[in-house]
């Protein structure tokens, strides 16, 4: 369009742009520049490519198979799901004494957990870390052999067994001075529920040793702060006091002010899930056999392929091998590109540049920070400028928003500007806080639109009645219903949901408030009422004596108010004659009954795309 000179919506942005800038005339140069490209492009066609990331990864190792010493008739295979679940079935069929104890261990660390005895699904979640770019952190380790860990695991059970006995021994040390002194936890200052009740706990085993004790119990130092001033037995409690309570308090004290508090917390932290490592290494070897066993090549391992045998020594020689060379290279999405793939494009981008290329990485190093397939947000903040020379001058801050409302990317601006400091505090990420505050930098925007759009934010409070759950859904509702009063149609009303299950539960719910609703569900064929009726009647003729079908029969041809009724005994009479048809064809079966019932009085995609399967049933 604009090579050709049409007054388009892209011509006139990029004429504002050169305004701003104050560069004039700028019209027919775009134009000239726009053919000239044009051209270049249209007769050297086979020099442009467009691809992912992952795609050129693998048509390069295609063409490197040989010195890589890759299989040549290897596939490449991008479903990670099939190789995962075969391998899980050959980590159970094939597993030895050391890889049944992992087995064991994580299914009781599941157990302890309250997540259930079945570890099947959590291998499976485990699993894809196999096929994740920080997997390959710590494969090396994880690859060094199990009696590492097992000797890991055996130094981190130590530290806890022995500061139980630690602190269950200051814990019988003060009962017995009690019992010596004839006293019972109700003599002393707070009776069961005073500082007392913390070291009865720990001579019990039963006190929760990762819960700091509260500050009254820290500052209970002196023998005073045992006892009141009325009680009749106060030589005997500080004669107790000093017989063990003393010492026994202290102890406690010490080592939740010291550092054997922090080692406890870190190694119950890591036998929570130390045994998924012994778990990962057993199936990542079962995942490396199913990929030589089939001759396949994951897509998932191409960047760890190349990122190993690829320098820019060896560019000529690689360029020689795809019969290509790059000089202009544009990375969009860049905020997505993670650690691996960075250091395989490297090579080819530093050539690039230095036989006077150019390199232009468009990306939004804020979108980073959720980590989307591997993305490591010090590309953007830093990495890339120690990686290839730039300047000042080369970093072009886009700060124009073409899609949004004005009062959106205004909600945005005031968003951004105070979500580094947030995050950091609520998440404990203080010392992050640097690297934050520079990825959320510049972050406000221009708006493009003329209209100012709206937004509307609203914080539900938990209650005993609803769950936010709940209430977020009726306020949903309460608001769809104002927006068909002002004058909205159906059509002009989107919701979006962070996960499927809560879009689902959404649209049942507005379905039941007879809200017309259009989901990925509410367009399954099953989800179809005509197509339940012709079900029911299905299993009616399997079972006669099926009352739920002949309920859900009724039930559905009456919410359809296909015909009218006089009786309530009328449908299930329609039902029964139905009989004769039920050594017809599936087919012909269903096609009959959606006669017979008016079905098809108007087109119905539901039904017929029931009668496809039907068709490819019979």
């Amino acid at each position: 369009e604009i090579a050709d000179g049409y007054d388009s919506d892209m011509r006139k942005a990029i004429n504002a742009d050169f305004e701003n800038e104050g560069i004039q005339n700028i019209k027919d140069v775009m134009t000239s520049r726009a053919k000239t490209v044009l051209d270049h492009l249209l007769h050297d066609y086979g020099r442009f490519h467009v691809s992912t990331i992952d795609h050129f990864f693998a048509q390069l190792i295609r063409h490197l198979a040989r010195e890589l010493k890759i299989n040549m008739g290897y596939e490449l295979d991008i479903d990670v799901e099939t190789a995962l679940s075969e391998s899980i079935k050959e980590l159970f069929r094939t597993a030895d004494q050391d890889v049944l104890a992992w087995l064991t261990d994580f299914a009781v660390a599941q157990i302890d957990n309250e997540k259930g005895w079945n570890i099947q699904q959590s291998i499976r979640e485990l699993g894809f870390k196999l096929f994740q770019e920080s997997y390959l952190d710590v494969k090396d380790q994880l690859d060094s052999g199990s009696q590492q860990l097992s000797n890991f695991i055996k130094t981190q059970q130590e530290i806890i067994s022995e500061t139980k006995s630690v602190l269950k021994n200051a814990g019988l040390q003060s009962t017995l001075a009690l019992s010596e002194n004839d006293l019972t936890p109700n003599d002393l200052k707070g009776k069961s529920r005073g500082p007392f009740n913390i070291l009865a706990k720990l001579s019990e085993d039963t006190y929760d040793i990762k819960k700091r004790p509260s500050d009254t119990f820290q500052q209970s130092m002196t023998a005073e702060s045992w006892y009141v001033g009325s009680s009749e037995k106060i030589d005997q409690i500080k004669k107790a006091y000093q017989d063990g309570i003393s010492e026994a308090h202290a102890l406690v004290c010490d080592f939740y002010d010291g550092p054997q508090f922090a080692r406890f917390l870190e190694a119950d932290a890591i036998l929570k899930y130390i045994y998924a490592y012994g778990v990962l290494s057993a199936l990542g070897k079962q995942v490396q056999q199913y990929r030589s066993e089939n001759n396949l090549l994951l897509i998932s391992d191409t960047a760890m392929i190349l990122n190993e045998v690829i320098d820019s020594r060896e560019m000529p020689f690689i360029y020689e091998k795809i019969g290509s060379k790059f000089k202009y290279v544009l990375i969009d999405e860049f905020q997505d590109t993670s650690k691996y793939q960075w250091q395989s494009l490297l090579p080819f981008l530093k050539n690039a540049v230095d036989e006077g290329g150019q390199l232009i990485v468009v990306g939004d190093v804020k979108q980073s920070v959720y980590g989307w397939r591997g993305g490591d947000m010090n590309l953007l903040l830093h990495q890339i400028e120690e990686d290839l020379p730039t300047t000042s001058d080369s970093i072009k801050r886009l700060d124009t928003n073409y899609r949004s409302a004005k009062n959106i990317i205004l909600f945005n601006n005031q968003l951004f500007e105070l979500a580094p400091l947030h995050t950091a505090r609520t998440l404990d990420l203080m010392s992050y806080l640097p690297e934050l505050a520079k990825a959320y930098e510049d972050v406000a925007q221009k708006s493009h639109k003329k209209f100012d759009g709206y937004v509307r934010l609203q914080l539900l409070a938990k209650s005993e009645e609803d769950s936010v759950k709940d209430q977020s859904i009726q306020q949903t509702i309460k608001q769809i219903r104002t927006s068909i009063k002002e004058g909205y149609d159906w059509s002009d009303i989107l919701i979006l949901t962070r996960k499927n299950s809560e879009a689902q539960t959404l649209a049942d719910s507005l379905i039941q408030e007879q809200i017309p609703t259009i989901s990925d569900d509410a367009l399954s064929v099953d989800n179809s009422a005509k197509v339940k009726i012709v079900l029911s009647v299905f299993k009616y003729l399997l079972n006669h004596d099926d009352d739920v079908a002949i309920s859900e029969f009724n039930y559905f041809i009456n919410k359809r108010d296909i015909s009218q009724f006089d009786k309530l005994s009328e449908p299930t009479e329609l039902l029964k004659s139905a009989e004769e048809l039920e050594n017809k064809p599936i087919y012909e079966l269903a096609e009959e009954i959606i006669i017979r019932l008016n079905l098809n009085l108007k087109p119905d995609i539901y039904l017929q795309r029931f009668l496809d399967i039907c068709l490819s049933q019979s």
